[in-house]
C-alpha cells in the first residue's frame, strides 16, 4: 500500500498554523512594553471609545506616530473594541496575523513553484525566526505582520492575474475580464499594504523579480536547475541576456505603472508626515558618510544575525559613521554575494531573485533616509528575510540534486535549522514580556545604548523602583549629554524629589536649568526643591523667574505664596493666593492656604468662604474638610462639623486629626443624642496610637472621651498622664485644663465644652 500524499500539504500547513500559534502564544500573557505601545494603544485617546465613525474618520486623516496608515489605527481600534486595554486581546490579534501570514507564505510560493516541502520550509523559517520575534510580540508594530498580509494576498493576485495572462494574451482592460478582475484586486491588495505600512513600496520590484523567477514571465527564462550554455560563449551569452531583458522588462515595468504610482503616492505622503513632526533626521545631525557606512555594514549585520541571531535587542543605536574597513568589508561581502547569485542565475534562478530581494526590500529603511536616532532594527527584516530564505532553500536544494546529493539531506538540515530557530525564538521572546525586559536585555547586549537606559529608567519609576531608574537616567545622560541630558536631570531631579531629597533634586533641576534657562516647568520644580531645602530666598528668586517667562503659571505661583509665607511676608503670600484663585477659581490648595491666613487674622467669615470654596473644588481634600469642620465646631454646628470630620477619616484614615476632633465632639458636647462615649474611645485611642501617644492635646481628648463612657479611673490615670506631659511642655494652658478635669473625674463627673475653640491644622 502506498500513503496517500493528496493530504500532505494539508498536513503541512496545520503543523505551520498549530507551530506557530504555540510558539507565540505565551505572549498572551505578556504586557504592553511601553516603548510606542503607550502611543498606539495605551495612552492613544482616539481609541478609548472604541470602533466609532469619529475614530474611523480620524484612523484615515491622522498623520499621528509619523505616518499614514489607517488600516493599522483601524486594527487597533477593533482590539480596543473586543478586548479594551487587556493586553492579551493586542497580543492574540498579533500572532493570529503571523499564523496567517506564515500560511500564506506556504500558500503562494507552492502555488508559483509546485514545490511543497520546499515551500513548507521557507514558511517555517518565516514563521519561527528569532528577528521576526519584535515584529509579533510588540503591539506597536502590528503595521508588520498586517501591512505582509496584505503583500503576500497581493503576490497570490498577482500569481493568478500572471497565470492566466501566460495563457491567454495580453490583458484585457474591460472590467468583465477575469484577467482583469485578477490585476484590480493585486492593485487593491497592494494599496490596502500601504495604508498598513508605506513600507510596501518596494513591492513593485519584487514582483518584477517574481516574473523572472518562478512565473517565468521573460521571454525564454524558463530556469532549470540544470541548464548549460551549449557552447556559447559567456561574454556573448551575457549581451544575449541583457538585451532580451531590457525588451521584456520595458514590457514588464510598464505593466506595473499603477503599482509604481500608488508607491510613489505613499512614498511622498509618508516623508512628508515624518518630516513635519521632526522624525526624518538632517544631514547635519546624521551625515551622509554615517548613513552610507551604516547602510552598508547593516547589511552584513543583518545577513549576521539571520544565520546566528544572538544579541538581539529592540533598539541599536547609531554609532556615526562606521571605520573604513568596517564599511569595505561590507562592500566585499556584498559584491561577493551579488557576483556568485548572479552567475548562478541560469542554473537556479532563486539565488538571484532571492538576493535581490532581500537587497531591495531593506532600501527604505537602511538608512539612507534617516528616521529615527537607530541603526538598524529587527523589525525591518519581516519581509526582506523571506528573499533570503527563498535564495538559500531552493538555490542550495537545486545546488544539492546538482551534485546527486540527496534531496532528503537538505530537508533533514532544514528542517534542524527550522527547529533551532523555533527555540532561538521561544527564548527571545521572553525579553519582550514586558517594559523592563524589553530595555534591560538592550541595555545588556548593545553598548553606549542613552535611548535603552532611558526608557529602562523610566519603566523603573513607574514602578516605584527611585534608586535604579536614577542609576540608568544617569548613565542615559552620561553617554548622550546633548540629547538626554535635560530630560536625563530633569527626571532624576523629580525621582529624588519624591524622596525628599530636596538639596539633591535641586542640584539637578539646576543642571537642566543650565542646559533651558527659559523653561519654567524646571525652574519652577528648582524653587520648590529650594524652599524645601530652605533656601527660601533663592527659592522665591527662581519662581520669580519662572513666572517672569509664563506669567499664568499657577503652580508656580502657588510656590511662591508659599515661599512668601515662610519668609514672613504674609501679606504677598495672600495677594499671589488671589492671583491664583482669580487663574483657577476651582485651585482648593489656595482657598485652604487663604482661608488660614483670615483664620488667624480673625477674619472667619472669609475663612469660612474659602474653606467652603475649597471643599467644593476638591471635595475628596481631607485637610480642607478639617478646617471647615473646625470652623462648624468654633459656631457650634456640632452636626456640621461631625460630618465633616467623617468624610476626612474616610479619605485619609491614617490621619489623626480629624480623629482627634471627632472624639472631643462625641465627648464633650451636652446634647446627648451627639455625645457617644463608646465611639469617642475608639476614635481618640486611634488617634494616640497613631501619635505615639506623644501629642498632649490627644492625650486629653482621650480622657475626656473615657470620662463620657463612664471609665473614671482610665479617665483619671489619663489626665493624670495629660498633665504630666503639658508640664513637661511648658504648655500652662493646658495643664489648667488638666487639672480641671481632674476634679471633675475624681468626682465622677464627665467633662462637658459645648463651643471647643481649636485652630485650622
Amino acid at each position: 500500500m502506498t500513503p496517500n500524499r493528496s493530504h500532505t500539504p494539508l498536513a503541512i500547513a496545520l503543523v505551520l498554523f498549530s507551530g506557530t500559534l504555540a510558539l507565540f502564544w505565551p505572549t498572551l500573557r505578556f504586557e504592553f512594553t511601553g516603548f510606542d505601545d503607550d502611543i498606539y494603544v495605551t495612552d492613544n485617546a482616539h481609541l478609548n471609545d472604541g470602533l466609532t465613525w469619529k475614530a474611523v474618520r480620524w484612523a484615515f486623516t491622522t498623520t499621528y506616530a509619523n505616518f499614514l496608515d489607517p488600516l493599522t489605527w483601524l486594527s487597533h481600534l477593533v482590539d480596543v473594541e473586543l478586548f479594551g486595554m487587556n493586553p492579551s486581546g493586542h497580543h492574540f490579534t498579533s500572532v493570529l496575523l503571523h499564523a496567517l501570514n506564515t500560511l500564506l507564505v506556504y500558500f503562494v510560493l507552492r502555488k508559483m513553484t509546485g514545490a511543497v516541502w520546499r515551500s513548507a520550509l521557507v514558511a517555517a523559517l518565516f514563521a519561527w525566526h528569532p528577528l521576526h520575534v519584535e515584529s509579533v510580540a510588540w503591539v506597536a508594530e502590528r503595521k508588520d505582520v498586517l501591512s505582509t498580509l496584505f503583500w503576500l494576498l497581493t503576490m497570490w493576485a498577482y500569481f493568478r492575474y500572471a497565470e492566466l495572462k501566460s495563457s491567454a494574451g495580453d490583458l484585457n482592460f474591460g472590467l468583465s475580464d477575469i484577467k482583469t478582475r485578477w490585476y484590480g484586486l493585486a492593485l487593491v491588495f497592494f494599496a490596502l499594504g500601504m495604508m498598513a505600512k508605506p513600507m510596501l513600496v518596494t513591492l513593485p520590484f519584487v514582483l518584477l523579480l517574481l516574473d523572472y523567477w518562478p512565473l517565468s514571465r521573460f521571454s525564454g527564462s524558463k530556469h532549470e536547475p540544470s541548464g548549460t550554455n551549449q557552447g556559447r560563449g559567456t561574454f556573448n551569452k551575457i549581451n544575449a541576456d541583457f538585451s532580451l531583458l531590457a525588451v521584456e522588462a520595458r514590457r514588464l515595468v510598464t505593466e506595473k505603472i499603477p503599482f509604481f504610482i500608488v508607491a510613489l503616492a505613499a512614498s511622498v505622503t509618508a516623508y512628508i508626515a515624518q518630516n513635519r513632526t521632526g522624525a526624518v533626521l538632517s544631514l547635519d545631525l546624521v551625515p551622509w558618510e554615517a548613513r552610507l557606512t551604516n547602510a552598508l555594514v547593516s547589511y552584513a549585520r543583518y545577513l549576521g544575525k539571520t544565520f546566528w541571531p544572538a544579541d538581539l535587542a529592540a533598539f541599536y543605536p547609531h554609532t556615526g559613521a562606521w571605520p573604513w574597513w568596517q564599511a569595505l568589508g561590507a562592500v566585499l561581502l556584498l559584491i561577493i554575494i551579488t557576483l556568485f547569485a548572479f552567475c548562478l542565475r541560469q542554473r537556479s534562478a532563486a539565488w538571484a531573485v532571492g538576493w535581490f530581494w532581500f537587497l531591495g526590500t531593506l532600501v527604505p529603511v537602511i538608512g539612507l533616509v534617516q528616521v529615527g536616532s537607530h541603526a538598524m532594527a529587527d523589525r525591518y527584516t519581516y519581509v526582506p528575510l523571506l528573499g533570503l530564505f527563498v535564495a538559500i532553500v531552493w538555490g542550495g536544494s537545486e545546488s544539492l540534486i546538482r551534485y546527486r546529493i540527496p534531496a532528503a539531506l537538505f530537508y533533514l538540515i532544514g528542517g534542524v535549522a527550522a527547529m533551532a530557530c523555533a527555540g532561538a525564538a521561544r527564548q527571545q521572546l521572553w525579553h519582550w514580556r514586558d517594559g523592563e525586559a524589553v530595555f534591560r536585555r538592550a541595555v545588556e547586549v548593545t553598548r553606549n545604548n542613552a535611548l535603552a537606559h532611558y526608557n529602562l529608567a523610566f519603566t523603573l519609576a513607574e514602578k516605584n523602583r527611585h534608586d535604579d531608574a536614577i542609576q540608568h537616567y544617569r548613565e542615559a545622560t552620561r553617554i548622550e549629554p546633548q540629547i538626554m541630558g535635560f530630560n536625563g536631570h530633569y527626571n532624576v531631579g523629580a525621582l529624588l524629589a519624591r524622596q525628599g531629597r530636596w538639596q539633591e533634586a535641586g542640584e539637578e533641576f539646576a543642571l537642566a536649568a543650565r542646559i533651558r534657562p527659559q523653561d519654567p516647568d524646571t525652574l519652577n520644580n528648582l524653587g520648590y526643591c529650594l524652599l524645601e531645602a530652605g533656601q527660601i530666598a533663592e527659592a522665591i528668586n527662581r519662581l520669580n523667574s519662572a513666572l517672569k517667562i509664563r506669567p499664568d503659571f499657577i503652580e508656580a505661583r502657588f510656590n511662591l505664596a508659599t515661599a512668601l509665607e515662610r519668609a514672613g511676608n504674609k501679606g504677598d503670600a495672600a495677594a499671589e493666593l488671589k492671583k491664583v484663585i482669580g487663574l483657577d477659581p476651582a485651585h482648593a490648595e489656595a482657598h485652604l492656604k487663604l482661608g488660614d491666613f483670615y483664620y488667624h487674622a480673625n477674619q472667619f467669615e472669609n475663612a469660612e468662604a474659602h474653606y467652603e470654596q475649597a471643599v467644593q473644588a476638591q471635595p475628596d481634600n481631607a485637610a480642607a474638610r478639617v478646617s471647615l469642620g473646625l470652623m462648624m465646631a468654633r459656631e457650634g454646628k456640632a452636626r456640621e462639623a461631625s460630618r465633616h470630620f467623617q468624610q476626612a477619616i474616610a479619605l485619609a484614615p491614617n490621619w489623626p486629626l480629624p480623629k482627634n476632633e471627632l472624639a472631643w465632639i462625641l465627648a464633650t458636647h451636652p446634647d446627648e443624642q451627639v455625645r457617644n462615649g463608646a465611639e469617642a474611645v475608639r476614635l481618640a485611642e486611634r488617634a494616640c496610637e497613631l501619635t505615639e501617644w506623644k501629642r498632649t492635646a490627644f492625650l486629653g481628648t482621650l480622657d475626656a472621651a473615657y470620662a463620657a463612657n463612664g471609665q473614671f479611673e482610665k479617665a483619671i490615670a489619663t489626665v493624670q498622664r495629660t498633665l504630666s506631659l503639658a508640664e513637661s511642655e511648658g504648655n500652662d494652658v493646658l495643664a489648667k485644663l488638666a487639672r480641671e478635669r481632674l476634679s471633675l473625674y475624681q468626682n465622677e463627673k464627665p467633662f462637658a465644652m459645648p463651643t471647643p475653640d481649636r485652630s485650622p491644622p
